[in-house]
């Protein structure tokens, strides 16, 4: 699996929305691999009441997005549901399915809001784990 490991959101002081840069997932091996968030957790104790939610949204090429909620109502969500399965290096999902080009590719990013607009400047710490689990043929 290749992946960006090191990620931001953030949010302007003249807007509510949570942005981020968008990030690439690609698997290189030879089975297939389910997604998901297994852990997101803060690394300090920088007040994030004032984010009303924040969500990992993952979307495979060609593909309707799959969204994990991180953060709601300033609380850690926790939510370990799966996202999405890449396909294995060939494009392959299943062992005796076409190839489809692009299919063991996803891009991810953070989306979200805030409850006000913010005057002062947070730098809350988090840290993200994803599981990847090789699917059985």
């Amino acid at each position: 699996i290749t992946l960006d490991t090191a990620t931001i959101f953030y949010n302007t002081s003249n807007d509510t929305k949570i942005l981020s840069p968008t990030y690439n997932i690609t698997n290189n091996s030879g089975r297939p691999v389910n997604v998901r968030v297994n852990s997101f957790t803060q690394n300090d104790s920088t007040d994030i009441s004032d984010i009303d939610e924040l969500k990992f949204v993952i979307k495979r090429t060609g593909k309707t997005p799959k969204m994990t909620k991180l953060i709601n109502k300033g609380k850690l969500s926790n939510s370990k549901a799966n996202s999405l399965t890449l396909a294995n290096a060939d494009g392959n999902l299943t062992k005796n399915d076409t190839a489809v080009s692009g299919s063991n590719k996803a891009i991810f990013a953070y989306k979200g809001n805030i409850s006000k607009k913010l005057n002062l400047q947070k730098r809350p710490s988090f840290t993200m784990n994803l599981l990847f689990t090789p699917v059985s043929w």
